[in-house]
């Protein structure tokens, strides 16, 4: 199990909480805002900073 959205289903598959609309859009959210930061930063090597 990985990210926000899994662990809101495992929850929610576990009785531990109940299925909200608003919770799952929230949830939704927070997994593109992981998503985004887990991506790799991508830097302009050497030559392309020379030629700008």
């Amino acid at each position: 199990m990985t990210g926000v959205r899994a662990a809101y289903d495992a929850l929610v598959a576990g009785g531990e909480l109940r299925e909200d609309v608003a919770q799952a859009v929230v949830v939704d959210r927070l997994q593109r805002l992981a998503n985004a930061l887990e991506a790799p930063v991508v830097k302009p090597g050497f030559f392309a900073r020379l030629t700008g």
